[in-house]
């Protein structure tokens, strides 16, 4: 019988790797239908990536082509073999794959990290183009959009704590807002849009650069990074790939994790989903009827909502598409918003 597809876990810890499979007598006959099983099994397939994770070892949900050799066994879920992690032959899309489809190709940043002070975010350049903004999927996306953006730059992680210090002992920035347990690798959390506009001014006389919030299409950009489906890594939210409530893996409903804790996107941006909500430059608007079509912020007079792309770790994963939108109050703080910063023509 030729070799299917079958749902495994790959459990590693630098290059030492286990793949552990969870259904050691099952075979499916595509990676659609491995993927489907995989998505209805996905809570026990968390918890089992998530006890993993918890030794130290990051865990990710994977259908594999089969490949048996003559008179092989199957490896089992209780008895991982402790190894480097399988390589196909002849790599290809279709030999090893995450449970939902990998994102389409997209261009990638060519410059490295940099950071403009010690204590700044570290930021990528993102390069210019065009995309659609928005979906079908809930009237406030509607209707989709061309929209051209420039290049700028982009933080890798949200703003941390220790980045907020940072603004706070030079007197630019409030240290009122609740942090939960202090931790410099944290999202800074609970910050009103004033709040967040206050810290890209201090990165700005810090600096002498443009830093600012980035605009709401910008945003939506860059946590596409070239991919048109309603997650960066496919159709499906999978598990265990975001900080949100109901994503799978080790979760806290007290606090986010810590920046950094889960797979870049294709451009090198961590946590576009989940963690904590972002603020954007944008006033909020109900639909995208008349917006910009050149990347800009959407501002109008008299505002007092701004808008927050990405969805936090409080929230369900529909909340955290590439395409959702919210807002808030922009002097009000609530505990899941924060921040991550755009840097001008970069």
């Amino acid at each position: 019988m030729s070799a299917g597809y079958v749902i495994a876990i790959l459990l590693c810890l630098g290059d030492n790797c286990d793949l552990v499979r969870p259904e050691p007598a099952t075979s499916y006959p595509s990676y659609e239908t491995c993927s489907d099983a995989a998505a209805k099994n996905a809570a026990k397939l968390g918890d089992i990536a998530a006890r993993s994770r918890e030794a130290g070892r990051e865990g990710e949900i994977i259908c594999l082509r089969e490949r048996p050799a003559p008179g092989a066994t199957a490896k089992t879920a209780s008895r991982p073999e402790s190894a480097r992690a399988p390589q196909p032959e002849h790599p290809a899309p279709s030999e090893q794959a995450a449970v939902v489809a990998p994102p389409a190709a997209a261009p990638a940043p060519t410059t490295r990290e940099f950071r403009d002070c010690e204590h700044c975010p570290a930021m990528v350049k993102l390069p210019g183009g065009e995309f659609e903004m928005g979906s079908l999927a809930d009237a406030s996306e509607r209707p989709p959009h061309r929209v051209r953006v420039a290049g700028f730059a982009l933080a890798v992680y949200e703003v941390t704590q220790g980045e907020w210090r940072a603004c706070v002992a030079a007197g630019a920035c409030s240290d009122k807002p609740r942090v939960g347990v202090p931790n410099d690798r944290l999202p800074m959390m609970d910050l009103s849009w004033d709040d967040a506009t206050k810290y890209v001014q201090w990165l700005r006389s810090v600096t002498g650069k443009p830093y600012r919030l980035p605009s709401e299409a910008e945003w939506e950009y860059a946590a596409r990074a070239g991919t048109t489906t309603p997650y960066p890594w496919g159709k499906e939210v999978g598990v265990a790939r975001a900080n949100c409530s109901g994503c799978g893996g080790t979760y806290d409903p007290k606090l986010p994790a810590a920046v950094g804790s889960f797979p870049p996107n294709a451009w090198g941006l961590h946590d576009m989903q989940g963690g904590v909500a972002e603020w954007t430059d944008d006033c909020w608007h109900k639909n995208y009827e008349s917006a910009p079509a050149n990347g800009s912020a959407w501002q109008s007079p008299r505002c007092t909502e701004h808008v927050l792309r990405g969805g936090s770790w409080k929230n369900p994963p529909s909340d955290l598409t590439v395409s959702s939108r919210n807002f808030y109050d922009g002097s009000v703080r609530y505990v899941a918003n924060g921040l991550r910063v755009a840097l001008t023509g970069q």
